[in-house]
């Protein structure tokens, strides 16, 4: 055999190897794209879900919770946090609660809310008013919601015959502070005059001193009571 046989000058094409090599180099670039991309977005959204990260409270995420009066039923408690704006600083307050799935069994009922730190045995922080640690609302016979006793400083909103919010006017902890939430019930307190409640002759309310004078002459009373009528 002539090993001259062997021998050829024509160019070896090797143009679909590198093509192949391209196309598998390609398809992996895309791939970790995708997946780069899908992990920022998460870490983003993730972001903006939990405002304070590293807690047990997510806030806008609801917890389910049971209560006495539910008999077994499951509120589901939402957490709601806002930006507080103050000169040359700010930070995310704890302004908020929304509650839903509350059965009828709950009527007459008080809803009370406290919430925690990490720190162990610590008490209830003060969460609206400066320094309340207990916001409360009244599930009315009729399936509405009003502020409970030492409510100063709330507002409830009644959304629907099973769900409410109730609203800190002036809140005071961060939510990053936040880490338990607790809610209990029991049967209504009846505010006082001095609370925001019902208030008699002669009693003082919220902030301010009522005066009432009584008409000692009966025929007086009788003539204003005909006029208005």
């Amino acid at each position: 055999m002539s090993f001259g046989n062997l021998y050829h000058d024509d160019p070896v094409d090797n143009r679909r190897n590198r093509g192949s090599s391209k196309g598998i180099s390609g398809l992996l670039a895309l791939v970790l794209t995708i997946f780069g991309a899908g992990f920022y977005l998460q870490s983003t959204l993730a972001a903006n879900v939990s405002l304070n990260s590293g807690g047990a409270i997510e806030f806008g995420q609801g917890t389910a919770r049971t209560v006495a009066c539910s008999e077994g039923q499951s509120l589901i408690i939402t957490p709601q946090s806002t930006f507080v704006n103050v000169s040359g600083a700010g930070s995310h307050k704890f302004s908020s609660i929304k509650v839903t799935n509350i059965p009828t069994a709950c009527r007459g009922q008080d809803f009370t809310f406290s919430a925690y730190n990490n720190v162990a045995s610590s008490a209830a922080q003060a969460i609206f008013n400066t320094s309340s640690t207990r916001a409360v609302v009244y599930m009315k016979e009729d399936d509405t919601f009003e502020v409970g006793i030492g409510g100063t400083g709330l507002s409830v909103t009644t959304n629907s015959a099973s769900s409410f919010t109730v609203t800190f006017t002036a809140p005071v902890v961060a939510s990053s502070s936040v880490f338990n939430l607790t809610v209990e019930s029991a049967a209504h307190t009846v505010r006082p005059c001095s609370d925001g409640g019902a208030c008699a002759i002669g009693e003082t309310g919220p902030g301010v001193e009522l005066f009432f004078y009584q008409l000692q002459a009966p025929e007086i009373l009788q003539a204003i009571t005909t006029k208005h009528h």
